[in-house]
């Protein structure tokens, strides 16, 4: 009977050191908002770019990226912002990013550029 029991055990241990880990989940990521306050011009490496100063609505969101267009006189610039679907602290955290794909001809030749569908002068 001792050794049916010590048996047993030993297939216990072997079966539990076998089984299969958890492989790491996927963390989601989704769609996220930026909050801008200003743009305003600045040089940088000499060439004439625009910084934005902003807020993300949590410490889970981070910039993806960043692309613009010309239309209707002004420069249409829209930040694209994910956001890892995770347990995050819920506060504004700010944020600063320079935009240096604009020829310094399209930068002074416009007053206005909106970002994400809001107007802000510079």
């Amino acid at each position: 009977m001792k050794k049916f029991y010590l048996m047993m055990a030993a297939l216990f241990l072997a079966a539990a050191c076998n089984t299969p880990q958890k492989a790491a989940q996927k963390t989601d990521i989704q769609p996220s908002k930026v909050y801008v306050d200003s743009v305003k011009t600045v040089s940088q490496d000499g060439r004439a770019a625009l910084e934005i100063f902003g807020h993300f609505p949590d410490s889970c969101t981070y910039l993806e990226g960043a692309n613009h267009s010309l239309k209707n006189g002004a420069i249409q610039l829209q930040l694209i912002a994910q956001r890892q679907n995770a347990m995050c602290t819920q506060m504004l955290v700010p944020f600063s990013f320079v935009y240096n794909k604009l020829t310094e001809e399209e930068i002074s030749g416009h007053s206005k550029v909106v970002v994400n569908g809001t107007a802000y002068p510079y």
